[in-house]
C-alpha cells in the first residue's frame, strides 16, 4: 500500500506503518475515535480493582490489531469438521498479537469455537483463554471473544450498540477490531470482547459475587 514496511516482528513478517494505517498490509485507515459522551450521570464504568479503565492495552480503538494463531493442522480440521459443530473444546495454540500499544506471544493459549447460530457459518467466531493451560491473566483478562460478526455486513452494529450502552453507564464490554490470521491464512475482520466472567464483575463491581446469568438458544 505504501504506507508501511515489511518486518519480522518477533517471527512473525507483518507491516510496520505508518501512523493511521493499519491491517498487515498498512491498507486501512484508521485514527483514535473519539470518547463516547456519557448521558447518564454520574460516570462509573470501573470498579478501583480494574488497573486500566479505558486505557487496556488489549483494546487499542485507535487501529486495527493484527493476531497470529498457530497450531496443528488437526486442530483447525477438528474445529471445522461438521460434526464438531457444538464443541467447546479448547485446544493449546500459540499466539502473537500487536496493535501499537502492546506486542504479546503467548504459548499454550486456550482456542475454541464460540456462538450460537454462528457455528453454521463458513467464518467461525472464536474464544481464546489465556488461562486454560496455564496459570495467568493477560492485562486483567482470563479470556477474550473474536466474534466473527458474519450477520452483520456492515460490521459496526454490534461495537455501536456497546458504545451506546455505554453511554449510558451500562457495565459494557471492552471491544476493538483485529485481523486474525489462523497458520498463516487470513480469516478476516473480527471484533475482539471482553468475556463475560468473574474478571468482568470484578471490572465492573469490585467482586465477584452474586450470581451472573447467561441466556443461551436453548432456553
Amino acid at each position: 500500500s505504501g504506507h508501511g514496511t515489511a518486518k519480522n516482528i518477533s517471527g512473525i513478517i507483518s507491516c510496520d506503518c505508518e501512523t493511521g494505517y493499519a491491517l498487515s498490509d498498512c491498507s486501512a485507515i484508521v485514527g483514535k475515535l473519539p470518547p463516547i459522551t456519557q448521558t447518564i450521570s454520574p460516570a462509573q464504568q470501573y470498579s478501583s480493582w480494574d488497573d486500566f479503565g479505558n486505557h487496556n492495552p488489549i483494546f487499542n480503538d485507535s487501529t486495527i490489531a493484527v493476531i497470529h494463531l498457530t497450531m496443528p493442522l488437526e486442530t483447525m480440521e477438528f474445529m471445522l469438521d461438521p460434526e464438531n459443530r457444538e464443541t467447546d473444546t479448547y485446544f493449546p495454540v500459540t499466539m502473537w498479537f500487536y496493535n501499537e500499544a502492546i506486542l504479546q506471544i503467548m504459548d499454550n493459549v486456550g482456542f475454541r469455537l464460540k456462538g450460537g447460530a454462528s457455528r453454521d457459518y463458513v467464518k467461525k467466531s472464536w474464544k481464546l483463554n489465556f488461562d486454560k493451560f496455564e496459570d495467568r491473566k493477560w492485562a486483567q483478562q482470563k479470556k477474550i471473544e473474536i466474534k466473527s460478526l458474519e450477520q452483520d455486513p456492515s460490521g459496526i452494529k454490534e461495537k455501536l450498540c456497546l458504545s451506546l450502552m455505554y453511554s449510558m453507564n451500562v457495565p459494557t464490554q471492552r471491544s476493538s477490531y483485529a485481523q486474525l490470521f489462523i497458520n498463516g491464512q487470513a480469516m478476516g475482520a473480527f471484533l475482539m470482547e471482553e468475556s463475560i466472567d468473574d474478571q468482568f464483575l470484578k471490572s465492573r463491581f469490585g467482586n465477584e459475587d452474586g450470581a451472573l446469568f447467561k441466556c443461551t438458544a436453548a432456553l
